[in-house]
């Protein structure tokens, strides 16, 4: 009833758009195969943060600028 997806945030930030791009479509794809009405549950993780909440932590290296990195990943979820 899990199906888990492991998204590689790492590579996503440091390749080039077209690599971005084939990453976006493949996810696309993974994420439209999971049949819901089986596999309710969909679990993804990642290495990086996608957002930055802590205001301390929004002005240091960790996690500045992240959400525009991936804010197309966002948008798939």
């Amino acid at each position: 009833m899990v199906h888990f997806l492991h998204v590689n945030l790492d590579f996503f930030s440091i390749t080039n758009p077209l690599e971005q791009v084939n990453f976006l479509l493949k996810l696309e794809e993974e994420l439209k195969n999971v049949d819901r009405s089986v596999t309710p549950w969909l679990i993804a993780v990642g290495h990086k943060l996608m957002y930055c909440y802590d205001t301390s932590a929004a002005n240091n290296s960790e996690c500045v600028g992240f959400y525009d990195i991936f804010f197309a990943i966002d948008d798939l979820f």
